[in-house]
């Protein structure tokens, strides 16, 4: 089993390069969803 670790430790690099990368993808998401209904808001204030 030894002869794995540094095997592992890439594999567990490529999980965590993968979840950083969607975590970044739903906080853009939700930036992008809170201003369209900070819009809304504006718009039936206006209204």
């Amino acid at each position: 089993m030894h002869h794995n670790h540094l095997g592992q430790v890439w594999e567990w690099e490529k999980v965590w390069e993968q979840e950083n990368h969607i975590h970044l993808v739903l906080v853009k998401e939700k930036g992008m969803v809170q201003e369209q209904v900070q819009e809304l808001e504006h718009h039936t204030h206006l209204a």
